[in-house]
């Protein structure tokens, strides 16, 4: 604990020390040493947040991360690059959704169950309110939110009436006996073909563990999963059985001399660990008309240093997909799935 401490407050040092450089907008990593060193060590930090960080609530309180990363994507007097600013806000809505490591509260206004009851109990649609902001309960016999819809696992966090704010999807903790480790090697027991309409759920599934990010792993031993979104084609090729894939932001990078990179991909890439791969909605032939859908495990074969139209410098990662698996599943998401899909904003 005292280790980690430590390292999350050496990351606020740097977050607060770059934050006073971004009043007058973005600082450039090149204008200093100390600038480059505040960014290096912040992307490290946010790297091991996302992957190998067991957050608890003596951290939080000890080490204040909950006051530290709002700095990066919400306080309007400071400027920071699209990528910290988006992952900054993913981890603290995963934090949020995860309580910060506390155990669920026994509400007395909510039904919990576990997962074999769950099967065969209705917990009564119901709710729990903070100061700001309500959890709704979907009821579990809801044909999309409840136990065997597509949005299974699930509950909404609304503004209370005179709020600021957006209805945001949290994890619904009555069913957290469910929920599956994503941060494993190999298919997870998940079938090729499986389909869920939102990363949060594909999270609670164990298929992919961070619902923000598009790679989930570690950095000393390699992905667990990626999502292929067809969000950066100019520099990703999806051709099925085989794909190319490069780190979020690549085709952005416009520094020469300096190599956008995956940490974990290219440990994939040492360790030849199979990576779950994920499609997302997007512009290939390969991609799901909504949501996400589990293809298979891939291996990541090969690395090469690529310049985008930017001048930038990146890597950009070959993945095969392994023999021996079922096809790619292009009926998924099917008829019904696409139409619950469209109704996901109903009221329940």
């Amino acid at each position: 604990m005292e280790a980690s401490v430590k390292y999350v407050k050496e990351m606020s040092l740097a977050v607060r020390g770059l934050a006073q450089k971004s009043k007058q907008g973005i600082p450039d990593r090149k204008e200093s040493s100390s600038i480059a060193a505040w960014y290096n060590q912040i992307e490290d930090q946010l790297n091991w947040l996302e992957n190998d960080a067991r957050m608890t609530v003596e951290l939080k309180n000890l080490s204040q991360i909950d006051k530290v990363l709002p700095l990066m994507f919400a306080d309007e007097r400071f400027h920071f690059t699209g990528e910290l600013s988006e992952r900054s806000r993913v981890l603290f809505e995963r934090f949020e959704s995860e309580r910060w490591g506390a155990p669920a509260p026994a509400d007395t206004d909510v039904e919990m169950v576990d997962a074999s009851a769950s099967l065969h109990r209705s917990p009564e649609r119901t709710s729990r309110s903070n100061s700001d902001r309500t959890i709704k309960y979907p009821p579990a016999n809801h044909p999309i939110w409840g136990i065997h819809g597509i949005m299974h696992g699930i509950a909404l966090s609304i503004p209370r009436a005179g709020q600021p704010g957006k209805p945001e999807y949290k994890t619904d903790l009555r069913y957290e006996t469910e929920i599956r480790d994503g941060k494993v090697y190999g298919d997870n027991e998940i079938v090729v073909g499986s389909w869920w309409p939102k990363k949060l759920v594909a999270k609670f599934h164990g298929a992919h563990e961070m619902h923000g990010s598009g790679i989930a792993g570690s950095r000393s031993h390699g992905a667990y999963s990626i999502v292929v979104s067809g969000a950066y084609s100019d520099v990703d090729e999806d051709h099925g059985s085989f794909l190319y894939y490069s780190a979020p932001q690549s085709g952005e990078h416009a520094d020469p001399a300096t190599t956008k990179t995956s940490t974990e991909l290219e440990m994939s890439c040492r360790y030849r660990r199979p990576v779950r791969v994920l499609r997302s909605a997007g512009t290939s032939r390969w991609s799901p008309r909504c949501g996400l859908r589990y293809d298979g495990l891939y291996e990541v074969t090969s690395m090469q240093r690529k310049i985008n139209k930017l001048k930038g410098s990146y890597n950009r990662f070959t993945l095969e997909r392994l023999d021996d698996q079922d096809d790619i599943d292009l009926s998924r998401p099917n008829r019904t799935e696409v139409l619950h899909n469209a109704r996901i904003k109903d009221k329940f």
